[in-house]
């Protein structure tokens, strides 16, 4: 991961005073805004780990939780906001895990005609009993 020294790393910004009133100017090359995404993803990042790691089990409740109720007015709290969507739809399946069928039977079973006679007879029998 590239590492960033200074603010300059993800653009310049000017404060003019025009007219009496301030005038924020802010100017990104391509590499800049690369710079500033690639900083906010290891944001988030770190953010989910500090999470998963405070949380543990009820890591999905949280994220669910507080993405319902998430506020993105700063950085922070939509970087958070970003993390807990992750979260929510990451599946938390550890790669190259194999999770191998459970078989209902080990052996095939024959068919047993009967098995179904007795739920028959009870639903004939309740019907008689409804048309008296």
């Amino acid at each position: 991961m590239a590492k960033f020294s200074s603010r300059s790393d993800f653009g310049t910004t000017t404060v003019e005073i025009e007219d009496g009133e301030e005038v924020t100017t802010t100017r990104r090359s391509q590499e800049q805004v690369l710079n500033i995404i690639k900083y906010a993803t290891m944001e988030v990042f770190v953010c989910v780990e500090q999470i998963i790691r405070k949380y543990r089990r009820s890591v999905l409740e949280y994220a669910m939780y507080h993405r319902e109720r998430g506020k993105h007015d700063t950085y922070e709290q939509y970087i958070h906001l970003v993390a807990c969507h992750c979260l929510t739809h990451a599946n938390f399946l550890a790669p190259s895990v194999d999770y191998p069928l459970v078989d209902f039977y080990d052996d095939e079973q024959p068919f047993r005609l009967d098995a179904f006679t007795g739920i028959v007879e009870e639903r004939e029998e309740e019907e008689e009993g409804e048309g008296i």
